[in-house]
């Protein structure tokens, strides 16, 4: 009964409906692999121009981790309000979560802030699985050296950049790397040939 109250409570925190916007369109699901787990996804828009993106994993599973992702999701869009910084962001949320971790937990996290004007991205990466971005070909942004959070106290991030044209699309995904070679190249063919069900955006990125 427990476990059922808090996986209806975690699907409900998370975004249920896609996103339209004249520059991006986005849509995301979450299949979790046991009743109640540690994964989320978030997007929102910070003004008619600037879109937040985040895709996470919290270590473990059950009602510890669904609990430590929602404060981790409520917080960072608490941030991300008052603060166009990815890095910055980034950094306030793994002082809070390193401050109040008794579980010892941690949280792997990839977050991005997108100009739907210029298509410009800032994005910091800790320690998650990188997303794929597709524009002619596919290719996975930089996994980076950034820990995961609420690891280490008072880390500096480093901040990662990307440009997407009109048309791109940003492939955000828990197992992207975690896929052997075949399977890899299977899904950037699947990514190419499902490209054109995307619409093409009348100005700035599309993000998927």
């Amino acid at each position: 009964r427990e476990l059922d109250i808090a996986s209806r409570l975690q699907l409900l925190i998370l975004p249920r409906e896609p996103l339209h916007h004249p520059a991006a369109r986005i849509a995301a699901t979450m299949i979790p692999a046991e009743e109640v787990g540690g994964d989320f996804y978030d997007y929102f828009l910070l003004d008619e121009n600037t879109l937040g993106l985040v895709i996470a994993d919290v270590s473990g599973k059950g009602i510890p981790a669904a609990f430590f992702m929602a404060v981790a999701r409520t917080s960072l869009r608490s941030y991300a309000e008052f603060m166009l910084s990815a890095r910055g962001c980034i950094e306030r949320l793994n002082n809070q979560l390193c401050a109040d971790n008794e579980e010892m937990m941690f949280v792997t996290l990839f977050f991005a802030l997108i100009d739907l004007r210029s298509g410009n991205v800032r994005y910091v990466n800790a320690g998650h699985n990188p997303p794929a971005h597709i524009s002619g070909g596919v290719s996975l942004l930089p996994r980076g050296s950034n820990p995961a959070l609420a690891v280490i106290d008072g880390i500096d991030s480093a901040e990662g950049g990307l440009q997407l044209a009109p048309g791109d699309i940003l492939f955000l995904s828990d197992v992207v790397a975690e896929l052997d070679a075949a399977r890899e190249a299977g899904l950037r063919t699947v990514l190419l040939d499902r490209r054109d069900d995307y619409p093409q955006p009348r100005t700035g990125a599309a993000a998927n």
